[in-house]
C-alpha cells in the first residue's frame, strides 16, 4: 500500500463515524444519561460512543439496541458502498498460470 493510500485510509478510519448511537438516541427521545444508567456505565463512556471517540463492544451494541428497541444494524454507520482504496486483485495459484 502506498504511503498516500495508507494516510488516506488512516484519516478515514479516524474521522468516519462508526456508529449512529447519538442519532438513534435523539430519534427515540432518550438521553445519554438514561442509556448510561441502563447499561450501568458512566455517562462519559456513552458520550465517547456518541462522538465516535470510542466504540462499544458487540455485546454492548446488542444491549443498546434492546434499550432503544431497534435493530443493531440501525446503530451502525452506513459506510460507502465503494471501497475506500483500490487494492490490486489477489492472485491465486490458478490465476498465475492463466494470464
Amino acid at each position: 500500500m502506498s504511503g498516500l493510500a495508507f494516510l488516506n485510509l488512516t484519516y478515514l478510519m479516524r474521522e468516519a463515524p462508526y456508529n449512529r448511537i447519538k442519532v438513534v438516541l435523539v430519534e427515540k427521545q432518550k438521553t445519554n444519561r438514561q442509556l448510561a444508567e441502563y447499561l450501568n456505565v458512566g455517562p462519559v463512556t456513552v458520550s465517547r460512543w456518541c462522538t465516535n471517540d470510542s466504540q462499544p463492544s458487540i455485546k454492548t451494541l446488542f444491549e443498546i439496541a434492546g434499550f432503544l428497541k431497534v435493530e443493531v444494524s440501525s446503530l451502525l454507520a452506513d459506510w460507502p458502498k465503494e471501497p475506500l482504496i483500490n487494492l490490486p486483485p489477489h492472485k491465486t495459484p490458478e490465476s498465475k498460470n492463466n494470464p
